[in-house]
């Protein structure tokens, strides 16, 4: 079975780190987009410290095409509420 293909929303803060981190040490799921106010282009994996997984940031601008090219499943989001 494939993973399932998630994308983040304010990828970079303290939560969103968190949960790239643990989404990428969690079988059956990755991390496919991710987008922010800042970083944008830097990738999201040595943002959260884990090193490059290969998913630039975007601009929430850009998110209807991002989250079609990366074929996302499920839109996680940790913006402010």
């Amino acid at each position: 079975m494939a993973d399932i293909r998630a994308a983040l929303v304010g990828a970079c803060g303290r939560m969103g780190t968190g949960i790239v981190r643990k989404i990428m040490s969690t079988d059956g799921i990755t991390v496919a987009a991710a987008f922010d106010l800042v970083r944008i282009g830097d990738d999201i994996g040595e943002v959260a410290g884990i090193g490059k997984i290969g998913v630039p940031v975007s601009d929430a601008k850009d998110l209807s095409t991002v989250l079609k090219e990366a074929k996302v499943d499920v839109i996680l989001d940790f913006t402010i509420a």
